[in-house]
């Protein structure tokens, strides 16, 4: 398979802040088998869902795997163990609005 050059994760109002104090992205488990393609150095964005902003660009500071951080969210009410630590490359954010927003 080819490398992959990016991905983007999403957070909520409920994971950004473990997202941001862990300095981990996480997907469900049945996202396994993607997040385990990103190695370090791998651009990484994260889209809030409540706000509609786009993060990043940040960069993997790991492989992916799973459970790299056990204690980022267990306060929410689903379970995001598909992780990869991540650190900021270039910081921005872009607020994408309803019209160009698709919910998938």
């Amino acid at each position: 398979m080819d490398d992959l050059a990016g991905l983007i994760f999403m957070c909520s109002n409920e994971t950004k802040r473990d997202c941001f104090k862990y300095r981990v992205f996480g997907l469900p488990e049945a996202k396994k088998n993607m997040v385990e393609q990103v190695k370090k150095g791998t651009k990484l964005f994260l889209f809030d869902v409540d706000k509609r902003i786009l993060y990043g660009v940040y960069k993997a500071t790991s492989e992916g795997g799973i459970n790299l951080v056990e204690q980022a969210f267990k306060n929410s009410s689903r379970k995001f163990p598909a992780q990869v630590l991540a650190g900021c490359h270039v910081y921005m954010y872009m607020q994408t609005y309803k019209y160009n927003y698709v919910n998938l």
